[in-house]
């Protein structure tokens, strides 16, 4: 199984902040974020991510649910595949 790793997470931060210009995390598999804008978050659990794994869907969290979950401010959680597997979520 394909795993991502910080150095991959944030080649991926650092590619597609430059492009929307807005944070971006990329968090493992286990919901873990590798790679962030703010360097800060790097190693908490992201609970967005968790829930875009666990139900193989795009999660969107906005300003109302954000308090209610760990780890996360509103925004989009996409999971990440790779040959049919989640190896994580960009958000």
């Amino acid at each position: 199984m394909y795993v991502i790793d910080s150095a991959i997470a944030n080649k991926i931060v650092n590619r597609t902040m430059k492009i929307i210009g807005h944070n971006i995390n990329v968090m493992n598999a286990q919901g873990v974020i590798l790679g962030s804008g703010t360097n800060e978050r790097i190693g908490a659990v992201h609970e967005g991510a968790l829930l875009a794994i666990s139900q193989n869907r795009n999660v969107e969290i906005n300003q109302e649910i954000a308090p209610s979950l760990h780890g996360v401010k509103s925004g989009l959680n996409l999971p990440l595949h790779y040959q049919g597997q989640i190896v994580g979520v960009i958000g």
